[in-house]
């Protein structure tokens, strides 16, 4: 091990959620590159019920996981996670994001989601 280098368990866990959001090795390493692991669940229950067993420092969701229920999920992921929110939509829409934002969230970004882009919000 390289004298000063991070390990795993200084590394930060940013959690990904949504079948659009799974990262993909160039992002993994990307990431890794910044001591930073990632974990993807395909739902923001199943994002609840992780939160019983790790410690997130950010979430990355898709805006299709809020859906008409968008309070009550950044709220409870909010409430259970602690740690900042990245909603990703599939286009750029002003009012989406203004609301987003107004609901908790901490940034809004588009697809594709570019990855320096998205390492830069989340360093």
């Amino acid at each position: 091990m390289v004298e000063g280098a991070p390990t795993n368990a200084d590394a930060s866990l940013v959690l990904f959620i949504g079948a659009a959001l799974k990262p993909d090795a160039a992002l993994h390493q990307m990431l890794a590159a910044d001591a930073m692991r990632c974990l993807w669940l395909r739902g923001h229950e199943q994002a609840l019920v992780a939160s019983g067993f790790a410690a997130f420092d950010a979430i990355v969701i898709d805006a299709d996981q809020l859906g008409s229920a968008a309070t009550r999920v950044i709220a409870a992921l909010r409430a259970a996670l602690r740690c900042p929110i990245v909603v990703v939509a599939p286009h750029a829409d002003e009012i989406d994001e203004i609301v987003a934002l107004e609901l908790g969230a901490d940034a809004y970004l588009t697809r594709p989601l570019a990855p320096r882009r998205l390492r830069a919000h989340l360093g």
